[in-house]
């Protein structure tokens, strides 16, 4: 009877032994399987300006670089242009979003009141986040923001402008008065021509009506046309490329426009790209007060099309320099 004891207590722990091990395999593969499958993302973006679009695909681009596939763990809530976007930005905090991303001072500013009080974070590209106090500092960014600074290209602009067109005295610059980025972009842009010794001829405009009559009654000795950091500006660049065309003036843009002759200033690509490496670290766990913000990557580009259209002639040593050539 013992030894029949035995036999079944010997039994017994070995298929004991072997459930166990089966068990164990089990749940490791069961855990590895639930880690394997990433948690479900929603993102917000608002791009209220038209020039704002090879930002938004930049960082599509780069978060699916990180792993982030549209359709399978994250979905994106995108609001292009200025109207309604006040709307469209308070529906994303509501909604409880898993990051925001904005473009421009003014909504910018605007989602960091709105998400004060929530645990959204915000990534964003725009002006000068320091001066028009979004975060602390540039590298301890506090609060829930962070993201990538445009302010500094302005002055480098005009030395471009002033070599690729040797004769430069008067410049003529239409802005709107959105805020502090048109604002400070136009104090750069007169201290740089002050000490370049070439006229700032700036006209304030509030509406797409008065941006076509200002331009139209321009003075006689401008030399080229300065579009800065205005939204207003900005979303009707047609407006402006049709009287510069007219009056056969180049135009310089702080953004990649395909309406200007000459543009310096960030490519909406990478910057996006850029961008989307800080949101990576941040849906990782990283907090995006300690995230410092980036300063942006300037970019030359050369539209030779538009430089025949106005009789304007690019030197080589200039296109070997430019990092895009329209041709």
């Amino acid at each position: 009877m013992s030894e029949l004891k035995e036999v079944i207590e010997a039994k017994l722990a070995s298929f004991l032994l072997a459930f166990m091990i089966v068990a164990s395999v089990f749940g490791v593969f069961v855990l590895y399987e639930k880690d394997a499958v990433k948690q479900d993302f929603v993102i917000g973006i608002v791009a209220p300006v038209r020039g704002m679009n090879a930002a938004v695909a930049g960082f599509i681009e780069g978060m699916k670089k990180y792993g982030f596939d549209e359709g399978r763990n994250v979905a994106y809530l995108i609001h292009k242009g200025k109207k309604e976007a006040d709307d469209a930005l308070k529906a994303m905090v509501e909604k409880d979003v898993d990051i925001i991303f904005t473009m421009t001072t003014p909504l910018t500013k605007k989602a960091k009141t709105l998400t004060a009080d929530t645990h959204v974070p915000v990534v964003f590209i725009m002006h000068d986040p320091v001066a028009s106090g979004v975060i602390d500092s540039l590298v301890k960014p506090g609060g829930n923001l962070t993201g990538v600074q445009v302010h500094g290209d302005t002055s480098k602009a005009l030395e471009w402008l002033q070599i690729i067109v040797p004769d430069l005295k008067h410049i003529f610059v239409p802005t709107g008065q959105e805020g502090m980025a048109s604002t400070q972009s136009l104090d750069d842009l007169q201290k740089a021509g002050r000490q370049l010794k070439v006229s700032v001829v700036s006209k304030m405009i509030k509406t797409k009506e008065e941006l076509e009559m200002a331009l139209v009654k321009m003075p006689e000795n401008i030399d080229a046309i300065f579009a800065l950091h205005s939204v207003l500006v900005v979303s009707n660049m047609d407006v402006v490329e049709k009287i510069a065309l007219e009056k056969r003036l180049p135009i310089i843009s702080l953004h990649q426009n395909k309406e200007a002759t000459i543009m310096f200033g960030m490519d909406g690509r990478k910057a996006g790209i850029q961008v989307s490496r800080l949101a990576n670290q941040i849906l990782q766990g990283e907090k995006p007060a300690d995230l410092p913000t980036e300063l942006v990557d300037y970019h030359l580009g050369i539209n030779l099309q538009k430089a025949q259209n106005v009789g304007l002639v690019i030197s080589d040593e200039v296109l070997l320099q430019a990092d895009n050539v329209i041709r």
